[in-house]
């Protein structure tokens, strides 16, 4: 039993350290090259939300250009892998096809009756980007796939004492309930994440082709 427990620290170690993406990512055996094509794409933006509080306020081109910063950091960890950009003579040609921002708001009801909000309806709102990159194998120029990974994240309602109420000495009866809001750059966040784990599916479809 303490040798499994071990095991089980171990991986949730190894987890913590390296991103799934790494974890996950099929190696490539043979060298390969990669041509990127970075054209202009405009996010698309879905806001279902009843009072959207952040996809209306993300810089679209600061969104895509997180997304590559992602996408190329991990190609440089990428063994047999060379990306380069606008040359025609390599194996596979890559470009993102389309990334979608959506908010969502879903209603959550306070139930405490010890507390002045009890009954209060709030909507906590969650936010998801989608990318979509389109590849082709230059050996199979008519043949175009379509590779897709999407995040998200959602506000939290709490009622947790903040270090203001601990150092106030307020909300003793966690009565007060609070919106743990989203970070103004959570979308940027997500887009270089997606960047890095668009890998996951690159590689497999990589090792596929190169069998």
């Amino acid at each position: 039993m303490k040798e499994k427990l071990k095991l089980i620290k171990l991986c949730c170690l190894i987890v913590a350290i390296f991103p799934a993406c790494i974890l996950f990512k099929k190696q490539i055996n043979k060298p390969v090259s990669i041509n990127i094509n970075e054209s202009n794409i405009t996010p698309q933006v879905i806001a279902k939300a009843i009072v959207p509080k952040y996809c209306f306020k993300i810089n679209p081109q600061q969104l895509v250009d997180s997304f590559w910063v992602g996408f190329y950091r991990e190609a440089a960890l990428t063994k047999n892998v060379t990306v380069l950009k606008n040359n025609p003579d390599c194996n596979y040609n890559y470009s993102l096809k389309a990334m979608i921002i959506t908010e969502t708001g879903k209603l959550d009801t306070i139930k405490n009756i010890k507390s002045k909000y009890n009954n209060e309806v709030l909507e906590l709102s969650t936010i998801d980007c989608k990318v979509e990159v389109s590849y082709k194998n230059n050996k199979h120029p008519n043949l175009i796939e379509t590779i897709s990974d999407n995040k998200s994240q959602t506000e939290n309602l709490s009622n947790n004492r903040t270090l203001d109420e601990i150092f106030s000495g307020q909300n003793k009866n966690n009565d007060v309930y609070h919106v743990k809001l989203l970070d103004n750059n959570e979308y940027y966040r997500i887009a270089e994440r997606l960047g890095h784990r668009i890998w996951v599916p690159i590689t497999r479809a990589l090792s596929r082709a190169e069998k």
